[in-house]
């Protein structure tokens, strides 16, 4: 799976804004596709989540609107991350 450098992430839209309007993804999706975790520079040893690696995100969590379930490369999923900490990954750059 690829790593994204921190310049092609930059340009993507944010989880966050496709989520409030998904009009640009097939289908108008909003869940179950590839995103980037992007955290602010000083939070990224906070997290178990790294910068670049692509992860799934299986949705928002009910009830708690601006958070998410999601499940990474290793297996594990993860739930109650921030959506604005993400990027989604266009589909010409899978």
């Amino acid at each position: 799976m690829a790593i994204y450098q921190k310049h092609q992430v930059e340009t993507w839209v944010p989880l966050d804004e496709h989520l409030k309007n998904p009009v640009n993804f097939p289908k108008g999706k909003t869940s179950g596709f590839l995103v980037v975790f992007t955290p602010p520079p000083q939070d990224e040893k906070l997290y178990p989540l790294r910068p670049g690696n692509p992860i799934l995100f299986l949705g928002e969590i009910p009830g708690v609107c601006g958070h998410g379930i999601f499940v990474g490369n290793d297996g594990l999923v993860r739930f109650g991350y921030h959506t604005h900490d993400f990027r989604v990954i266009p589909e010409e750059e899978l």
